[in-house]
Order: structure tokens, then C-alpha cells, then sequence
């Protein structure tokens, strides 16, 4: 029995310590809501921010009002400043029947030309289906080989960010060295340079 009596009266003062707590705590929201000071427990939290052309309500606890808060971001003008450049070339190449073949015909690009598309297109069809090559070279290597299409008589690639020009880079079609291969049409690049 002597043990039970100090755990009960534990059990009592915990109660009446709680029931203050909650006297307390319901006496200082009442207190707040007329009118009486607030006290805020720890720093400020950062409030996420929505930018648009249109006003945004934003409320800050503990700031006397509601303000509208309007974001605009100044317009900056960009122009693109791009010199269109561009060449092309008929051909007609009728292969013979021994060495010495013909070589490619190709289009030399400038220096500082941005090369953008380049396209075969054969006005005949081939003798020899497959038999042509449209090849996108920078002196020490192939960049692009496409065969020409034998049912649509044409090849080409268009580049979305470009290949930059050393002075090496060239265009051609290649019409292989078979006896008898005709290849007739035109080939053609373009591209731009900037200031």
C-alpha cells in the first residue's frame, strides 16, 4: 500500500499541471483574438513566390493587410544577326566503262559558314538503284553518308544546331564507279555566318 500512495499522488499533480496548461493555453487564444499581443515561436518562413503579369493576393501572418504584389520582368529584345550563304550545282555524270571514273562533284563550304542543310535531288533516276551517295566531309573524315533514295530520287540531312566550317568542309555527291552509272541532278547546301 505504501507504494501505490506516492504513485497516485504523482498521478494527481500531473493532472492538475495539465489542466493549467490547457486553461492557459485557451486564456491566451481568447486573449489573441481580442485584440492582445501574439507571441510567435521561431524566425520567419521563407514564402513561396509565383511570378505572372497579373496580381497576386499574398497574405503574411502577423502583417497588418493583405497587399497586391505585382511581378513584371522588362522585355529584352534579341536579334539574331545571320548572313543566309548558300551554294549549288547541276550535274550530269555518266560513268564510263573503265578507269579513270569521274570523280565526285562536291561544293566547297567557307570558313565560319555554319553549315545548316544540304540535299541531293537526281532529276533522272539512276541506272544503278543505290548506286549514288550524298557525303558531308571535313577533310579528315566523313561527318554525314546518306544513299540516295532510289524510289524518291533524293537524299539530304537538315542540321538543327549546325556543323561550323574551318575552310575544310566540303559537299558532294558521289556517283559510284560502276560502268554505265548515270547520275544527273543537283546538289546543294546552305548555312549562315554571324558578326
Amino acid at each position: 500500500m505504501r507504494k501505490v500512495m506516492p504513485f497516485r499522488a504523482a498521478t494527481a499533480v500531473l493532472i492538475l499541471v495539465g489542466s493549467v496548461g490547457m486553461f492557459i493555453d485557451r486564456g491566451s487564444s481568447v486573449h489573441a483574438d481580442h485584440g492582445g499581443p501574439t507571441v510567435t515561436i521561431g524566425g520567419p518562413i521563407p514564402l513561396p513566390v509565383s511570378v505572372s503579369n497579373t496580381p497576386l493576393k499574398v497574405a503574411v501572418k502577423n502583417f497588418p493587410a493583405v497587399q497586391d504584389v505585382r511581378v513584371t520582368n522588362p522585355v529584352l529584345p534579341v536579334a539574331l544577326q545571320r548572313t543566309v550563304v548558300h551554294d549549288g550545282q547541276f550535274f550530269n555524270l555518266t560513268q564510263p566503262d573503265a578507269p579513270p571514273f569521274l570523280p565526285a562533284v562536291a561544293l566547297s563550304v567557307p570558313a565560319d559558314v555554319v553549315l545548316t542543310d544540304v540535299h541531293v535531288t537526281f532529276s533522272v533516276p539512276e541506272s544503278v538503284p543505290n548506286a549514288a551517295a550524298l557525303v558531308v566531309d571535313n577533310g579528315s573524315r566523313n561527318l554525314v553518308y546518306q544513299i540516295v533514295n532510289n524510289t524518291t530520287f533524293n537524299a539530304g540531312v537538315d542540321l538543327q544546331s549546325g556543323i561550323l566550317s574551318t575552310g575544310a568542309l566540303t559537299v558532294a555527291l558521289s556517283c559510284y564507279n560502276i560502268a554505265g552509272n548515270h547520275c544527273q541532278g543537283a546538289l546543294m547546301w546552305s548555312g549562315y555566318t554571324t558578326p
